[in-house]
């Protein structure tokens, strides 16, 4: 599962293992802003194994 900063969730319909890369198109109610925010994913049992926030400013 993926929830938004506004801990709005998307349920995933796979399995990613540790250390792959896959690509989600996040769907409603989930929702990415284009200012500032956070992405966590959540494990089966709702605990969370990664988040990332991110800016709209330059990387550096």
């Amino acid at each position: 599962m993926i929830k938004d900063m506004q801990k709005n969730a998307m349920i995933l319909s796979c399995t990613i293992d540790p250390g792959a890369t896959i690509t989600i198109e996040i769907m409603p109610p989930a929702a990415l802003s284009s200012k500032e925010g956070m992405i966590t994913l959540l494990n089966a049992d709702g605990v969370r194994v990664h988040r990332v926030s991110y800016t709209s400013g330059p990387v550096r």
